[in-house]
Order: structure tokens, then sequence, then C-alpha cells
């Protein structure tokens, strides 16, 4: 894969309040290495890494970095440490792709790269809902 690159994606949005609703739109999607963000920024005229572009990734607007003007932390250390927090000394038994990207062929490959095969997901609303339920129990030991 190269540091930055630009694929089409199907982007669905949910609201679940009042009023609700469910928009689908084709679109294009921004798949970036974190490992190479200055590669990335130097791949494209049109893409910038923290600084003004027609596209732009700003690393203060992300994890620790978001209105934080002491430190700067890199953001593929940042996601790597939150893997490690979320799942300590684990094996991961099963990947499940959910949302958007999910129906995209490049992400499933690099999934598959990195980690292992992932499942299919067929009602990706009652998926989220399951993972938001484990979450709560979790948090709070309990679900009623």
């Amino acid at each position: 894969m190269t540091a930055c690159q630009l694929v089409r994606s199907t982007i669905d949005h949910t609201r679940h309040g009042t009023p609700s609703h469910f928009l689908s739109r084709k679109g294009l999607s921004i798949l970036i290495d974190l490992d190479r963000l200055a590669d990335a920024g130097r791949q494209s005229m049109l893409f910038s890494v923290d600084r003004f572009n027609l596209l732009s990734l700003r690393q203060s607007d992300y994890g620790p970095n978001f209105r934080n003007k002491d430190s700067h932390v890199q953001l593929a250390t940042y996601a790597r440490e939150m893997a490690a927090k979320i799942c300590p000394d684990h094996d991961i038994d099963k990947v499940l792709l959910v949302g958007g990207s999910s129906h995209i062929p490049h992400i499933k490959d690099l999934v598959t790269e990195e980690l292992k095969e992932p499942e299919a997901v067929m009602n990706l609303s009652t998926i989220v809902a399951h993972g938001a339920a484990l979450h709560m129990y979790h948090d709070e030991g309990d679900i009623t």
C-alpha cells in the first residue's frame, strides 16, 4: 500500500435521535498509513499533513493531540497503545468489519494481511447494538 490512497466508498450515516434519518451516498475515502505520514504528505499535491490543502490531516485534531498545545504524540504510536490497552496479551479470535469502510475491498485485504480474514456481517445495525451492549456490560457489569 502507498502511504496515502484515495478509494471509492459508500458512506452510510444513521441518526437515531428525533427526528431519525438514514443517508447513504457514494463518496471517496482516504486510507492513510499512520507510520508513513511524512511520505503521505509528499505523495500528492492535493493532500497535506498538518497544513492546509484540498485534502489534509491535522494530527492536532485526533487522540491526545486534540486541544493539547504542550506536546505532540505520533498517531501511529497512540493507535498501537490504545490497541494494547483494549486487548492486552490477548490473541485476536475474530475480526468483524462494520460501518462504511467495511464495504471497501481494500480494507478487507489490509485487515486480512495484518490480522486475519474478517467475517462478513449481514446486519450492521444489529452488530453495532450488540457491541454497545457488550461495552456497557464490560463497563457496568450488568445489562438491564
